[in-house]
């Protein structure tokens, strides 16, 4: 653990966002050892975030706010990024925002004015297209979330995970020439 807390706070968020699932330890003894409880790794940069000052940090407002969204409380993570936003622009919060408003039953045409404003704060950021998919399929646009997806697959390049994401965005959209060139690109870079 680092002595510098803004440094241990953006290694706990990082490694909070690029984890994923606990791997299995007779595959990766090493990665199992490694891999951390999300909850865990949020409450340790919560605690690295209230030694920095008294606001909270915007990295772990944007994290907080993402699983407030994905657990079905978007009114309070709406909460999260209006903080993170009144501080000045950030992309990802605009466009978590978006998706917060997507889920809490916002008008189609409102979401995608949201998508539209963080897509064009930051074009080439694969994150922020992926949440902009996901606010599109949120509203029932398959077309733009499936264009969303694809677009963040394509910035991370050789991150399988993001081109199985277009793979379910698009057999659910009815794109099976998409989501087979996806699967094999996926396939492809799993190896």
């Amino acid at each position: 653990q680092s002595s510098d807390q803004r440094v241990r706070l953006g290694a706990l968020l990082l490694m909070d966002r690029l984890q994923g699932p606990p791997p299995d330890p007779s595959a990766d003894p090493e990665g199992n050892q490694a891999w951390r409880e999300p909850a865990q790794l949020q409450q340790w940069a919560q605690e690295a975030s209230a030694q920095l000052g008294s606001t909270l940090d915007p990295g772990l407002a944007v994290r907080m706010a993402e699983r407030l969204i994905d657990s079905g409380h978007p009114g309070e993570a709406e909460t999260l990024l209006d903080g993170v936003l009144s501080a000045g622009p950030n992309p990802v919060a605009s466009a978590l925002r978006a998706k917060a408003s997507a889920v809490g039953g916002v008008a189609v045409n409102d979401v995608a004015t949201l998508v539209s404003e963080a897509v064009s704060a930051a074009p080439n950021d694969a994150w922020v297209a992926r949440i902009a998919g996901e606010a599109m399929w949120k509203v029932g646009r398959p077309d733009q979330a499936v264009q969303y997806a694809l677009a963040s697959a394509r910035m991370s390049v050789d991150d399988a995970a993001s081109w199985g994401e277009v793979v379910d965005v698009a057999l659910a959209a009815g794109d099976l020439g998409l989501a087979l060139s996806s699967a094999r690109r996926a396939s492809n870079l799993a190896i």
